[in-house]
């Protein structure tokens, strides 16, 4: 009983360590955004927001192709492989960062002087520096049992942003300087990992990226290829087909959504973590899969009657009257986090019943649906019509991920599994 209350204690003070962690590094993303919205211009805005759907893009990859294997390992086993995992992320987070710097120097050197398109270079390159980190740094630390540590981190980045919140309107810091700033307490972030978890092995972590992107990388790219269709390629759309505001508008309410976003993330990784450990039968998976939809769906129920409800006031606090009259866009970025959100655990499902790549293929038709529908809709109805495409998609894609584990959301006691 006693080791019971002791596991049970350990658990909460995880979570709670994970929620505060969350609402430091939420915190940091809300304010940053509030200082794009106030500081710069709408064409900067909308630059951020279409470099956050590119690091995104890039992030999710990432995540289906090692992230989300290795968060579902027992914390025994990642740990052995720590430094191997380590290397392998530092590997693609090096390549990637090359090859974007390789397509900054190239808008430089054709002479672009769009401050547009060198603003979307610079801000992706931060954007998937800290995005491509996210995921997979708290596993690493999760699987260590280092619980407060990624609260240091968060609270360095919230230091950070809220420094700048004073010193961009003080100093007339330029775009550029503030999109760099990030991206170096990345590099610094990365340096502190190596030194908790250990030097980071590059030999055995070629060879993880290697292994993984043969198994997991084609199916990763069509399932992001597919999912885009109604979470990124609507922005792009939306920036072609209608004027920058809409965009800018699209961007500054989808980021209001991050702090709930991002503590939902780390929920997962918690749960996820947990998930592996309660073990594989089809009754426990029963058990555990219909608990954490009700919650997470009651979580994102409850935001989105805040955005509903409150939505006018919440875009007047973050910007004020700057985006006044499109708040009512926030309800519909509220309906998209609810699919986000109840998708998590539908995914660990898959991932343990090793239907995820199967699961990525089906997604395609959803992202078709996604594309059409903001071709269609953005040139007439802007910022609205991209989110009424996410919308849609994202239905068709929770509805593919339920028909998926049907054997397990109505699984008998007694049935063989």
């Amino acid at each position: 009983m006693k080791i019971l209350k002791r596991d049970n204690h350990k658990k909460t003070m995880i979570r709670l360590a994970a929620l505060g962690d969350q609402v430091l590094f939420s915190g940091a993303n809300f304010i940053l955004t509030i200082i794009l919205a106030r500081f710069y211009s709408e064409v900067e805005l909308a630059a951020y927001g279409i470099a956050i759907t590119i690091a995104l893009m890039i992030s999710s990859i990432q995540q289906n192709t090692y992230v989300i294997q290795n968060a579902v390992l027992p914390p025994v086993i990642m740990r052995r492989r720590g430094a191997k995992v380590f290397g392998e992320q530092l590997i693609a987070w090096g390549l990637v960062f090359l090859i974007e710097v390789l397509c900054l120097g190239t808008i430089c050197a054709i002479g672009d002087n769009s401050l547009y398109f060198k603003a979307i270079a610079v801000s992706t390159i931060s954007c998937t520096l800290l995005y491509m980190q996210i995921s997979l740094d708290r596993v690493l630390l999760i699987k260590h049992e280092r619980f407060v540590d990624p609260l240091v981190t968060s609270a360095l980045f919230l230091i950070l942003i809220g420094g700048l919140f004073f010193a961009v309107p003080h100093y007339g810091l330029g775009f550029n300087f503030t999109m760099l700033l990030i991206g170096i307490f990345t590099v610094f972030k990365n340096i502190w990992i190596g030194c908790v978890i250990g030097k980071p092995d590059f030999f055995w972590g070629w060879r993880l990226l290697m292994r993984d992107s043969r198994r997991y990388f084609i199916s990763a790219s069509m399932g992001v290829a597919g999912s885009a269709g109604f979470i990124n390629i609507p922005v792009f759309v939306l920036g072609y087909l209608s004027t920058p505001i809409q965009t800018a508008v699209f961007g500054a309410m989808r980021s209001l959504m991050q702090p709930v976003m991002v503590i939902l993330r780390s929920l997962d990784v918690i749960d996820k973590n947990y998930f592996q450990q309660k073990g594989s039968s089809y009754a426990v998976m029963h058990k555990a899969v219909l608990k954490l939809l009700v919650i997470y769906g009651s979580l994102a129920l409850s935001a989105l009657l805040v955005m509903a409800i409150f939505s006018r006031l919440i875009v007047h606090l973050a910007y004020g009257e700057k985006y006044i009259e499109y708040s009512n866009l926030l309800a519909g970025w509220g309906a998209i986090f609810f699919f986000i959100a109840i998708s998590n655990p539908i995914e660990t499902v898959l991932v343990k019943l090793k239907r995820f790549k199967i699961y990525n293929y089906y997604r395609i038709p959803a992202g078709l649906l996604g594309i059409c529908l903001s071709i269609s809709l953005s040139g007439s109805m802007g910022a609205w019509g991209a989110v009424i495409a996410c919308i849609a998609g994202w239905t068709v894609s929770v509805s593919v991920g339920l028909w998926l584990i049907r054997d397990v959301l109505f699984f008998k006691m007694g049935e063989r599994g």
